[in-house]
């Protein structure tokens, strides 16, 4: 494929979350993330961050046990090959492997012993990020950058699950609001509604 500078600048201020020029970029050049799956990915790893909020109240490790979640939140341990002889293996804690800093923000990269991580790994790139606290939220940020994604979104299964149980809880809400409202008219008489 041809180098696209505009493409790789677009991947690159997605990956340090600089959305005011990335938004600028994808305003210009709208269908940008068609042929570069990188900048589809850089827009779903911010949709992320921004929809983690209001997205907890609706997923399900909301109904777990303390116990559970922790649990699930543990580091988990891998297999590694014995420094004995005779085939055996250790389990080996994430710590005990080399930690090196690369400049791709996307999935962890595992090379021998040695854990790739992205140079702005820490939480701090996340401040300028905005962050749903309402559905008005949600629309005004969310919705204005899944345009630019576009049917790639497919691809990012946990986004496309995310999104749909922030869609079912908030038509169940706005179910519950208009049946309570029409059994309401209903109990004081309100003939009108026949």
């Amino acid at each position: 494929m041809e180098q696209n500078q505009k493409a790789f600048l677009l991947h690159a201020l997605l990956a340090v979350g600089c959305i005011p020029a990335a938004l600028q970029l994808l305003s210009l050049h709208p269908q940008i993330s068609a042929p570069y799956v990188s900048i589809s990915d850089g827009i779903h790893r911010l949709l992320h961050i921004s929809i983690q909020f209001i997205y907890s109240q609706f997923s399900p490790s909301r109904l777990f046990q303390p116990h559970v979640v922790e649990r699930l939140e543990l580091q988990k341990k891998r297999a590694a090959p014995g420094r004995s002889t005779g085939g055996t293996f250790e389990w080996l804690e994430e710590l005990e492997r080399k930690s090196v800093r690369g400049y791709s923000p996307f999935p962890k990269q595992e090379f021998g012993n040695r854990n790739v991580r992205f140079f702005l790994d820490d939480d701090f790139w996340t401040d300028d990020i905005p962050i749903c606290e309402t559905m008005d939220d949600f629309f005004a940020i969310v919705v204005s950058f899944l345009r630019f994604s576009g049917p790639r979104l497919g691809h990012d299964i946990s986004l496309l699950v995310k999104l749909a149980r922030l869609g079912k809880g908030e038509l169940a809400k706005v179910w519950f609001m208009s049946f309570h409202r029409f059994s309401h008219r209903t109990r004081k008489g309100d003939h009108r509604l026949r």
